[in-house]
């Protein structure tokens, strides 16, 4: 049941006692201040019911307990122990030291209800509509984009762990089922290695440097796979209540099997391998894992482990929604991408997303550029951003919105000489200049499978390359193979493309670029504040986490926009007054309010 915080305060609350013991500018302080004017009570009020159940602690008190847990970056029975026993955090939440305010269950229980209901996403629009009424942010808006990793939280194996993890998913639900352990159920199922061993292949027992044997373990694995995934389709069909469990665990474990395994060759060229790679034992009889002896003919049915990588391969029994991703060349991590816009003039983050961490950069930018206009209520009309975000379809979104899009179109390959840069394109005539001084104005149209439809090609004669010094490093394989010369494909793309390279020649692009590293800059502070590594398991939640990261970094940028001025010690009515003119409330000569109902910044969402 819901319950609000008790207007008549406690005279020795910390808030009270050692409120100016705090340094003004730190975020204790700033929470001490306005923590519940910026998270009145009311705001969580539809989280609970209105006539049955216990009271609930203030929900505004424990939002602000998930800010300072995030903002300190502890644990949940740590954050329980901060809030009674650390004197700032006692003052943040206006409370008597050493009270306790809620065990680790509750705040577990109220952060469920916040991701549930995307509380969080909520307060940190509202914060947004806060900046703007107190003129942080104002339009048009110049935004930046940029993307940093964000580490996966579950545990990344090979296929050998892979598979057995995800055979101890399906048998964890099994377990359930029949309403026993999952050590039990595996002992009497013959799982048992999968519960006893500390070490899926550590107790294996085999020669790991033979392919023979190894393959032997995988093909065990996958058998082990086969059975578990019979008894749990008979299962669902008996265990109505139990089959959407089964049913996502067993296409876990199928798809682990799909992507990781592929049959084995035919025999002409498992001969071959086996020859060259076993030679030595070619006598001996190949063994199984548990030392008996083998049917020769098994490895005319085995599986071997897939060559290559599967695309959106699953590296996570744990959380499968984490991925392989590279930030560069060199950069290799397993997990997510943050990917933010923020507004340059105030560093304030307007919209975020979490993306695979195999996506480009650029995936969903032009989404999160809307969704910043949808947060603010204002119109963006520049986005900065890197290379990462320079094709040529993205570009063409934002063109249809008339949003200029500030970003350095991808390097030619380096071990192309003659790279279509080096030409000079009259898009208008559709007429091309080589270096060499030639032109040409002959048009074909080629077909390209990443295209929907075939694309124009500018095509030099072949008797202009033949008498040309640079023939032989201008003209590509494919040019040789034709009887023209040299061809340039035009993106379809293209005019928008060649307005870029002449805006990256401009003063105004090296200042874009200087503008560019606010997002790095805000990307540097939420790495500050945890943003690096997950807490929680599955996209969602790591949303949260991000959502709630950014909530904290916005405050700080709004504490440190404003420097101490008046803005945030208004009293109750000019906030009121400020947020809503339309609103009344009773007042004394002095502006301080009598009485007042509606919670404060819930008004901020009634204000277009």
């Amino acid at each position: 049941m819901f319950r609000a915080r008790d207007p008549q305060k406690s005279l020795f609350s910390a808030r009270n006692q050692y409120r100016d013991a705090l340094d003004d500018d730190s975020f204790y302080a700033m929470l001490a201040d306005h923590a519940e004017e910026l998270f009145d009570d009311y705001q969580f009020e539809y989280l609970y019911v209105e006539d049955n159940g216990r009271p609930c602690i203030p929900p505004g008190q424990m939002f602000t307990l998930l800010l300072l847990q995030m903002h300190d970056g502890c644990s949940d029975g740590e954050a329980v122990e901060r809030a009674r026993f650390d004197i700032r955090w006692a003052a943040a939440l206006d409370m008597e030291p050493t009270l306790k305010l809620c065990g680790r269950s509750t705040l577990q229980e109220f952060r469920a209800r916040v991701l549930l209901h995307e509380v969080a996403e909520e307060q940190f629009k509202s914060t947004l509509a806060l900046a703007r009424k107190l003129g942080v942010i104002k339009g048009p808006l110049n935004v930046a984009m940029d993307t940093t990793p964000v580490f996966g939280r579950g545990a990344v194996k090979d296929t050998y762990n892979l598979i057995g993890d995800g055979i101890r998913k399906v048998a964890q639900v099994l377990a359930r089922v029949q309403g026993v352990s999952s050590e039990q159920w595996a002992s009497q199922h013959d799982f048992g290695r999968y519960w006893n061993a500390s070490s899926l292949k550590g107790e294996a027992g085999i020669d790991w440097s033979d392919e023979t044997q190894r393959r032997v373990f995988l093909n065990s694995l996958v058998a082990d796979a086969e059975r578990i995934l019979l008894l749990a389709d008979l299962a669902a069909k008996k265990a109505v209540e139990y089959a959407p469990e089964l049913t996502e665990a067993s296409a876990l474990l199928r798809r682990i099997i799909i992507q990781d395994t592929e049959p084995d060759p035919d025999p002409q060229e498992r001969a071959s391998m086996k020859s060259s790679s076993v030679q030595d034992e070619a006598n001996t009889e190949p063994t199984s894992v548990d030392g008996s002896e083998t049917c020769p003919d098994l490895l005319s049915e085995m599986v071997r482990i897939r060559k290559g990588t599967a695309t959106e391969r699953i590296i996570s029994v744990h959380d499968p929604e984490i991925r392989h991703g590279r930030k560069s060349s060199s950069t290799l991590f397993n997990g997510y991408k943050l990917s933010i816009v923020n507004d340059v003039e105030s560093g304030l983050i307007l919209s975020l997303d979490i993306l695979s961490g195999g996506a480009g950069d650029n995936e969903g930018a032009f989404e999160l550029v809307v969704q910043a206009q949808q947060n603010t209520g204002l119109r963006v009309t520049k986005a900065i951003a890197d290379c990462a975000y320079g094709d040529g379809p993205t570009r063409q979104k934002f063109h249809d919105t008339d949003i200029d899009l500030s970003a350095k179109v991808p390097a030619d390959r380096k071990n192309i000489r003659f790279p279509k840069s080096r030409f000079k394109l009259d898009l208008t005539n559709m007429i091309a200049t080589c270096p060499a001084g030639k032109t040409s104005s002959v048009i074909d149209y080629r077909s390209r499978s990443e295209y929907d439809q075939p694309i124009r090609r500018l095509r030099f004669r072949a008797e202009d390359c033949a008498d040309c010094s640079n023939g032989e490093d201008c003209l590509r394989n494919s040019d040789k193979r034709s009887s023209w010369g040299r061809g340039l494909e035009l993106h379809p793309q293209e005019e928008l493309l060649q307005q870029a390279r002449q805006h990256q020649a401009s003063p105004e692009f090296r200042d874009d670029i200087r503008s560019r590293q606010t997002a790095e800059q805000r990307l540097a502070r939420c790495i500050q504040l945890g943003a690096r590594q997950a807490r929680y398991f599955g996209k969602r939640k790591t949303k949260f986490q991000m959502t709630m990261i950014a909530l904290l970094a916005n405050l700080r940028v709004v504490q440190a926009t404003l420097g101490g001025i008046r803005a945030l010690a208004f009293t109750t009515a000019e906030w009121v007054g400020l947020l809503n003119p339309a609103f009344r409330a009773d007042s004394k000569e002095n502006g301080e309010v009598i009485a007042i109902r509606i919670p404060r910044l819930s008004i901020l969402r009634r204000v277009s």
